[in-house]
């Protein structure tokens, strides 16, 4: 019969793989060390997807509160909220078509220019044709950039320190989803709902000109269409190339 290890045995070789593990495996990657050696892509383009997510959280609130505003019935309002969200969810499919096909900046920009132009019409929208109107215009703004947020950080995450950059890049998304919301109410509350429309509006223009300045026109995932003509692109499988890229651009 095989003889049982004894403690010992048990206690001495589990040290010892765990050191070799720990050894393999090389230092351990902290939130604190991926912001700092990559704060100048979380700078800009970082900053481009927190107002690009402030833009969507202010979607979700922007239309029941409209309609509160304009004393529609809480009915009507889910029926038109329906409608955009309807028109958002035929655009999935094509979106990522486009997205994958042409690059990222086809979708990100017209996506942001779209919505904000939207939400500076809306409070021009006093019934509930011009209102259904608006919301159609915010779900086609939306739907046209679905899955930007995740398929950007996606491009530009760097392979050896992938999890822990996608969860910091996560932060920002979750942190401009409650920022928007968090400017309408702003608005409301100094007096003037329309107010906080359009600075929601502004910060749409801002994510659109921050995204065509910083989003990458050549991705290793993607692109069988080559953008940006003239500039020098990077070799196909170069994974940390939209990042180098990003950087660049930002000590320019």
């Amino acid at each position: 019969m095989r003889p049982e290890p004894g403690p010992a045995a048990h206690d001495g070789s589990g040290r010892e793989h765990a050191r070799v593990r720990r050894e393999r495996s090389g230092p351990r990657v902290t939130i604190a060390r991926v912001v700092r050696e990559h704060r100048r892509l979380f700078a800009t383009l970082g900053v481009a997807i927190l107002l690009l997510s402030a833009v969507r959280g202010a979607r979700q609130t922007v239309i029941p509160l409209w309609g509160e505003h304009l004393g529609l019935d809480a009915e009507v309002t889910s029926l038109v909220f329906g409608v955009s969200g309807a028109l958002d969810m035929l655009l999935f499919y094509p979106a990522g078509k486009i997205m994958d096909r042409f690059g990222r900046l086809w979708v990100a920009v017209p996506s942001m220019l779209t919505m904000a132009l939207a939400l500076a019409l809306l409070p021009f929208a006093h019934t509930v044709v011009a209102v259904t109107v608006v919301a159609a215009l915010l779900g086609v703004g939306n739907g046209m950039g679905s899955g930007i947020v995740m398929t950007l950080g996606a491009d530009v995450a760097p392979a050896d320190v992938r999890p822990t950059f996608l969860s910091v890049w996560r932060l920002f998304q979750d942190t401009g989803d409650a920022l928007g919301p968090l400017v309408l109410s702003a608005g409301a509350a100094l007096g003037s709902l329309a107010a906080g429309v359009w600075a929601t509006s502004l910060l749409g223009a801002g994510s659109a000109a921050a995204l065509a300045r910083w989003v990458p026109r050549w991705s290793p995932l993607a692109n069988l269409v080559r953008r940006g003509r003239g500039t020098d692109l990077p070799p196909p499988g170069d994974a940390g190339a939209d990042a180098r890229q990003i950087q660049s651009r930002s000590r320019a």
